[in-house]
């Protein structure tokens, strides 16, 4: 077999598992996620509803699934393409096999600098344990850092919580909404992903707090915010400033990879 067509059979497998692992992450969340997650939005935590709270998967949007097309491309398009996604957090599954074997304290370490794999499989630690408040700050880390795919995750969780204060708290149901709409933004001001005009779509359509302009206003300030919060926080870690530019030469395959062409 060509060096061609293994590059090309690699990167349809490399997609593939993104799909697999949304999947297993999704069912195991449903499956053993505690049935007491308070939602944090804006320092209310709601813990008056701990007892009874319904819960909602949050990992479903860690990694939004690209789908390839039975478009071509040569390979150092699809080298750059992968390469680009790597830098967004969208982490090689083998890779993160092997980080899997390495202790909290290591995998910490490693996040701390920066290692968005180390901080993919702290997240995944996490998710649906009791510890899930620890999850969403390492998703936020990894936003920092550069990642987006983790801003996706950040509204997907929050605007579950939404859905579950609907019948509870008709205010915490709002802040949440406000909260998942503007990671929207955040990611949106990073320069977009694979999945967001859907993820977006979908939150949107499944909210039970009304859509008013004030509403969808308060996310884009809020996700202007978020953006600022963790730009301060890259100034303090001596980073540069976030690049959202996205690179000519990796644009046909995220085109390929994307709902939407760029």
């Amino acid at each position: 077999m060509s060096y061609s067509k293994i590059t090309r059979t690699f990167t349809i497998a490399f997609l593939f598992a993104f799909a697999l692992i949304a999947l297993a992450l999704l069912v195991w969340n449903k499956i053993n996620m505690p049935a007491s997650m308070p939602v944090e939005v804006k320092g209310l935590k709601g813990e008056a509803y701990e007892k009874n709270i319904k819960v909602v998967s949050h990992s479903a949007a860690v990694i939004d699934t690209p789908e390839p097309s039975e478009e071509l491309l040569e390979d150092e398009t699809i080298r750059i393409g992968l390469q680009y996604l790597s830098s967004r957090g969208y982490v090689d599954p083998e890779q993160r096999d092997v980080y899997r074997n390495y202790d909290i304290a290591t995998l910490s370490a490693l996040g701390d600098d920066g290692d968005l794999i180390a901080l993919s499989v702290l997240g995944e630690i996490y998710s649906g344990t009791d510890k899930w408040a620890q999850g969403l700050e390492i998703w936020q880390k990894a936003s920092m850092f550069g990642a987006v795919n983790t801003g996706m995750a950040l509204a997907g969780w929050h605007s579950g919580q939404s859905r579950v204060y609907a019948e509870l708290d008709a205010e915490l149901s709002r802040q949440a909404l406000i909260e998942g709409l503007g990671w929207l933004e955040f990611v949106e001001l990073r320069g977009g992903s694979p999945s967001l005009q859907s993820e977006r779509k979908r939150i949107l359509s499944e909210s039970q707090t009304a859509l008013s302009s004030e509403v969808l206003k308060a996310g884009r300030e809020r996700g202007i915010a978020i953006y600022e919060g963790l730009s301060l926080r890259r100034k303090e870690h001596g980073l540069a400033p976030f690049d959202n530019t996205i690179p000519e030469d990796a644009k046909p395959f995220l085109n390929m990879v994307s709902e939407s062409k760029l």
